[in-house]
């Protein structure tokens, strides 16, 4: 382990504590901010394998071994909500747990992918789903989702969703899902915009490792990536997981670069596609992200094709955005929203 190595991974922990987690989670935000100052923890984390984010890993790798009954003096002490306190001296109880632990969790780290489904994201999917509608103006479309994990957003239809703001708020979806896919909004809908129809024919996910909602060691890992405060993020995550249609999700195993060819090849001709991705591209490349934006501009040669992405900014918001690729090249790229990450808050500037 070279020093700058420790160095590059001291720097993501900074960022991960001051920008990516400070609102959407503080205690994780708190360690984070401590774990950048611990060249020991940082050794073990350099064991995060190519091309996923340290911090989350590490989070959920000591979350996983909690949740299976490892240390529930340590586990008492993660908050539920966001209004939770916790004692500063969690992060030596947390230090003690991950050097004890060193072995198994290397083994995580090496092995493991954060491969979350945040079923909240939904309600940043659904307004971007509208309006990429919009553009194939109202034709039936398929959406494909890139990195769909256990494929658990593709049942956005079957949820059910409140938009909130200041004056307002929207009520949508299958009234009778257990729980309401809250989210508060900001900025300016055009008129009759969530009375809009949504003539999707289907969903597809594409996922490098698929998961399988039977597989127990897999859910539990997918449960592990929630962060402490957001008990109702697991709560929608449980109930989606008892959601009759979860058992029949269409999840494609298959890289992106390579696969989306052959599936979209499987279409109906003609058929437009929405293509979608929430937090993905972070595990591409510069060279990757090129790759996959000529794959898909070459598929609009045939019909047309929509990137609806949800993926980090550089302010600490992420951005929902939709490109256009017509007739093999960009007609146009628009940013849509600035949005939390996990869905909590969607500010529209499209």
């Amino acid at each position: 382990m070279t020093v700058l190595d420790l160095e590059s991974l001291r720097q993501k922990f900074i960022r991960f504590s001051e920008i990516e987690s400070q609102e959407m989670s503080p205690f994780y935000s708190y360690l984070a901010s401590r774990v950048a100052k611990d060249d020991s923890l940082l050794g073990i984390v350099a064991s995060t394998s190519v091309g996923q984010p340290p911090p989350n890993m590490i989070f959920a790798s000591v979350r996983l071994l909690l949740d299976q009954g490892a240390a529930p003096e340590l586990l008492a002490q993660y908050p539920t909500t966001f209004t939770d306190p916790w004692d500063e001296g969690a992060y030596e109880d947390f230090r003690d747990f991950v050097l004890k632990n060193e072995l198994e969790i290397r083994t995580i780290l090496k092995s493991r992918k954060v491969q979350s489904n945040v079923i909240r994201r939904s309600a940043v999917l659904l307004p971007g789903l509208i309006e990429s509608s919009a553009t194939f103006g109202g034709s039936p479309f398929t959406n494909i989702e890139i990195g769909a994990s256990a494929g658990l957003t593709l049942m956005w239809d079957k949820f059910r969703y409140k938009y909130v703001d200041d004056d307002d708020s929207y009520e949508l979806g299958v009234s009778t899902f257990p729980w309401a896919v809250e989210t508060k909004i900001e900025g300016r809908f055009r008129q009759g915009f969530f009375d809009s129809e949504l003539n999707v024919t289907r969903n597809i996910g594409l996922e490098l490792a698929p998961i399988s909602i039977t597989d127990q060691d897999a859910v539990d890992w997918l449960r592990a990536l929630i962060w402490p405060e957001h008990s109702d993020n697991r709560e929608l995550f449980e109930a989606a997981l008892k959601t009759p249609e979860s058992l029949e999700l269409d999840v494609r195993s298959g890289d992106a670069l390579v696969g989306i060819g052959p599936l979209v090849s499987e279409l109906p001709d003609g058929e437009p596609i929405n293509v979608y991705h929430s937090h993905t591209l972070n595990q591409f490349s510069a060279e990757m992200k090129q790759t996959f934006t000529q794959r898909l501009a070459d598929i609009s040669v045939e019909r047309p094709v929509n990137q609806l992405g949800f993926e980090g900014g550089k302010d600490g918001f992420s951005i929902l955005s939709l490109r256009l690729f017509r007739d093999g090249k960009i007609e146009a790229d628009r940013e849509l929203a600035h949005c939390e990450a996990h869905g909590r808050w969607i500010k529209w500037v499209g």
